[in-house]
């Protein structure tokens, strides 16, 4: 099987999925108002003299919700918002608490997500973790949670944790950055490559990552061995590098520092350096994949966006090209942990079917094949189809064109 050969440039904002975490709540910061909020009894107000002071705290506003008298019954007394969310999506939930020490008398700080249907009526409730907070520090309270079947609106709310009995005191907890926000995915990149190739080439991947985060985001990545389960290698990734808040890294030879070679699929995860939870906001990623120009002076590659899982069972790609002046490739990446069957179809102009396959993909497995080796020796025009047969996991799909003279090669992803 004929390496294949090709450059990656990987760019999150770029394609047709979101790879930017964006706050469904309003005024999660509290930085200079408690507005986008209600609560019950007038029993929160807005603070201006502290924040979060934890990595990536907003500071300085905050807000306050308390009990006092007779409004202490063991509950829990909350601040609440309301926005619509979308069933079957992850979720992560998080705000920090505060609860201050002294004569304050209150049991904790408490944040749940009432899941609602389309009428406001509670179907189910996820308590954010720990259900408690020490005196006298900021913590984070935090879930992640796929939105359940029948849902259409959550309502985050969090409060004091109050005594039951009444309140001779002022029970009271401070609250900052609140976030609720789809949970950044999982991403692939299709194709990478490390070693010699065909007609003299010899393929390096470089990789930039800028981050938008207000704080370090340590990248995780894992190559995809092609054919091969790589469940592994998803579930316990590699530290590819920190990247400053607001800042840039570049790491050369992305696949040799994963301890592989040859050509493969690329899995990438952002994660908040200093807590260890994804991080809020996707980071901007590029790799090039190149080859030295075999007549001296700069390099040839291609570039090719990120992806998040599949999700369309019938993709197609046009540009094949398999003669004396260039050879086309065709790859699949499974972005699932199940096994997949996938049926590959090599098409001429007219339509007709010229080579095909069917290859069985184990969980988060890459393949690429020559159109040669699908029984394609000479096509001018022609495109390639990529269907799932068996399975129900996510994929995707492409074909690279490669000059054989030069190495320069054309990216085009199966949509």
């Amino acid at each position: 099987m004929k390496m294949m050969r090709y450059c990656v440039v990987l760019i999150l904002s770029l394609g047709a999925t979101q790879a930017f975490a964006q706050n469904l709540l309003t005024n999660g910061t509290f930085d200079t108002t408690d507005d986008g909020w209600k609560w019950a009894d007038e029993r929160a107000v807005w603070r201006g003299d502290m924040g979060n002071t934890l990595t990536g705290g907003s500071g300085p506003g905050s807000v306050e919700v308390f009990a006092e008298g007779d409004s202490c019954n063991g509950a829990t007394r909350l601040i609440v918002q309301t926005v619509p969310v979308l069933a079957g999506t992850l979720v992560v939930a998080r705000v920090a608490a505060y609860v201050p020490g002294g004569d304050n008398i209150a049991e904790g700080a408490g944040a749940f997500v009432f899941w609602q249907d389309a009428f406001g009526d509670t179907l189910y409730t996820t308590q954010l973790t720990p259900s408690f907070t020490e005196r006298d520090t900021w913590v984070e309270l935090e879930a992640s949670v796929t939105v359940p079947e029948g849902v259409s609106q959550a309502e985050f709310g969090f409060g004091v944790q109050m005594p039951g009995g009444g309140c001779a005191t002022r029970a009271v907890a401070i609250f900052d950055d609140a976030w609720l926000a789809e949970q950044a995915k999982d991403l692939y990149v299709p194709a990478t490559a490390a070693g010699p190739g065909s007609n003299g080439t010899h393929w390096s991947t470089t990789l930039w990552a800028s981050n938008p985060n207000s704080v370090d985001v340590r990248l995780e990545g894992a190559f995809l061995t092609p054919g091969h389960d790589n469940s592994a290698a998803v579930s316990a990734p590699s530290t590819l590098g920190i990247i400053p808040a607001g800042g840039t890294m570049e790491l050369t030879d992305v696949v040799t520092a994963l301890g592989a070679s040859g050509s493969g699929g690329l899995y990438l995860r952002p994660m908040d350096h200093a807590t260890g939870n994804r991080a809020m906001e996707g980071i901007n990623v590029v790799t090039y994949t190149f080859t030295p120009n075999p007549s001296g002076g700069g390099n040839f590659g291609q570039g090719i966006p990120a992806e998040e899982e599949g999700t369309a069972a019938l993709l197609a790609a046009p540009g094949v090209r398999q003669d004396t002046a260039y050879r086309t490739n065709v790859g699949v990446i499974n972005t699932s942990g199940e096994t997949i069957t996938v049926e590959v179809r090599i098409l001429d102009s007219d339509g007709s079917t010229v080579g095909s396959a069917s290859w069985d993909l184990p969980p988060y497995a890459q393949r690429q094949v020559s159109v040669g080796s699908l029984g394609v020796s000479s096509l001018a025009v022609g495109s390639a189809e990529f269907q799932r047969a068996a399975g129900s996991g996510g994929f995707h799909a492409y074909l690279s064109r490669v000059d054989n003279t030069s190495g320069d090669a054309i990216y085009v992803t199966a949509r």
